[in-house]
């Protein structure tokens, strides 16, 4: 699995559940359960993470070749500025 927005590429799933319409997985604390679509274009469901839960929808995407390019552009462009509360530093023990 991967999340790009937290540069996380990937990542192994504990589970994978697929019975048609229905989509369960697991990925260590988070879990997510939705639906496919009729159409097969979308999959509409809940994103679990303890208590914390999240209504997402994720849409099938396609795109030409310049088109990729314009979402990588952006994509990179976006990397100029990060929030100062999502920067984390870990000191290794002394």
């Amino acid at each position: 699995m991967d999340t790009p927005d937290h540069f996380e590429f990937a990542d192994e799933l504990d589970s994978l559940v697929f019975d048609n319409p229905h989509l369960k997985f697991r990925a260590g604390p988070a879990f997510f359960e939705g639906t496919l679509s009729a159409d097969s274009q979308s999959i509409a469901g809940t994103w679990s993470l303890g208590a914390e839960k999240q209504n997402v929808t994720w849409q099938h995407a396609t795109s030409t070749h310049e088109n990729r390019m314009e979402t990588v552009a952006l994509t990179l462009r976006s990397l100029m500025h990060l929030p100062a509360e999502e920067w984390k530093c870990t000191r290794p023990p002394i």
